[in-house]
């Protein structure tokens, strides 16, 4: 089946969905849930970051749990039997297991998308904190080395959640 036709062309809807949702939603939340913070303890220090972070990616990331359980349904599938639409496959869950059948393995959601979140906001807050207070130039480099920094932290502390996910999903 191959890498792209077998595992990728599957399911893909349903993922852009899940993604797409999730992380916009993060985003649109993470600044006033940071600021909130920050005004309530008078300062932001990487801490505020990672709270914020993991709130914001743990429930994003639950809510758009019934879209990512469609691209697992729909991945776990032979390319050879032809899979329903993203839509289609909704209704068949509901069908099946109803509304609950959407939240199957959500902890595990949770927790991941809590732990990528709060991974990658800490580290790019941290990592543009040492930056300024080196008094190192800001430009594309510095951006560049700060998000590789902060994707390395993401997947540091989504690995524990990313297996069980995987694994018992």
């Amino acid at each position: 089946e191959g890498m792209v036709r077998g595992l990728m062309t599957q399911g893909l809807p349903a993922w852009a969905a899940s993604m797409g949702f999730a992380f916009s939603c993060r985003m649109a939340l993470y600044e006033p849930l940071r600021e909130s913070v920050a005004a309530v303890t008078g300062s932001s220090p990487p801490t505020t970051a990672f709270w914020a972070g993991l709130c914001t990616g743990a429930i994003t990331n639950a809510a758009a749990c019934p879209f990512f359980n469609v691209k697992a349904l729909q991945q776990s599938q032979s390319s050879k039997i032809p899979t329903g639409s993203f839509f289609s496959e909704l209704v068949a869950v509901t069908k099946k297991a109803g509304i609950a059948g959407h939240y199957r393995g959500v902890s595990a959601l949770f927790a991941r998308g809590g732990a990528i979140s709060a991974g990658q906001l800490t580290g790019y807050d941290a990592a543009k904190r040492a930056v300024r207070s080196n008094g190192l130039t800001e430009g594309l480099h510095t951006h560049v080395g700060c998000s590789l920094f902060a994707a390395g932290c993401a997947a540091v502390l989504s690995l524990p959640p990313d297996i069980i996910l995987n694994r018992y999903q």
